[in-house]
């Protein structure tokens, strides 16, 4: 979420989409270290699952703003 703030603050197009692919990166990191959680807790299994389920639209979403942010740069 702070990485979408400041990323969002700057002025360049380029500096913007920077700070959201770090973003995207950062939920792709989250999401494969719950397949740690769910592989080494089982009891946090069905949660870990959960959690991840709900990154992976966010992903999308990211994709999604980076897409539109390159769109009006090239209009």
């Amino acid at each position: 979420m702070t990485n979408i703030a400041e990323g969002f603050e700057r002025k360049h197009v380029a500096e913007k989409l920077q700070f959201y692919n770090i973003a995207r990166a950062s939920n792709g990191e989250l999401r494969s270290l719950l397949y740690l959680v769910e592989d080494n807790y089982t009891n946090l299994a069905e949660q870990s699952i959960a959690v991840r389920e709900d990154l992976a639209p966010l992903g999308r979403l990211i994709s999604g703003l980076m897409r539109s942010t390159q769109q009006r740069q090239n209009s």
